[in-house]
């Protein structure tokens, strides 16, 4: 069932579904802290889309598979590796991949292991433009994120978000 978030009746801040009991809302702590990690979020995840838009011949979703495969033994991963990496389905890599050859930058070839397996391969063109995107990928970074922080808060927002991974990763709680 989806959570709901915290309000008081009559404030003007109750959301989705005043009528269920109380354990299945957020408290208002809880609410506000979610509220805000979503913000943010969003608000940097636009920021950054929105410089890729306008500023590089990649999405942010491209720049990262071109980064994956950059790092990869031989350049070259699974679409299965790849959707585990970036966290997407298989069928959307699949797709993301297929757009990335029509364009050059990654070219399909046999698993040398595995006949019956494809991997993605970063080619030239694809290494030369993320070489070339990578710098003003960093001042993005830099300007919609690291900059707005300061050292304890980095520290801390490394420490919370290294648990969430852990725990997640673990299988939930």
């Amino acid at each position: 069932m989806w959570c709901l978030l915290a309000g008081k009746e009559g404030s003007g801040h109750q959301t989705w579904g005043a009528e269920l009991e109380r354990g299945h809302r957020l408290t208002e702590k809880q609410a506000s802290a979610w509220a805000a990690y979503l913000t943010a979020a969003r608000l940097v995840e636009g920021a950054m889309a929105h410089w890729f838009r306008v500023g590089t011949a990649l999405s942010v979703g491209d720049y990262h598979l071109l980064r994956e495969l950059s790092v990869a033994e031989g350049k070259s991963l699974r679409m299965g590796e790849i959707a585990h990496l970036l966290l997407a389905p298989k069928s959307r890599v699949s797709y993301q991949v297929d757009q990335l050859v029509k364009r050059g930058l990654v070219r399909r070839e046999p698993h040398p292991d595995d006949a019956r397996g494809l991997v993605a391969v970063l080619t030239e063109d694809g290494e030369r433009l993320l070489a070339d995107t990578t710098p003003d990928y960093v001042e993005c970074v830099r300007r919609h994120f690291f900059d707005l922080l300061d050292d304890d808060q980095l520290e801390d927002l490394e420490r919370i978000c290294a648990r969430l991974v852990d725990r997640l990763r673990a299988g939930g709680r």
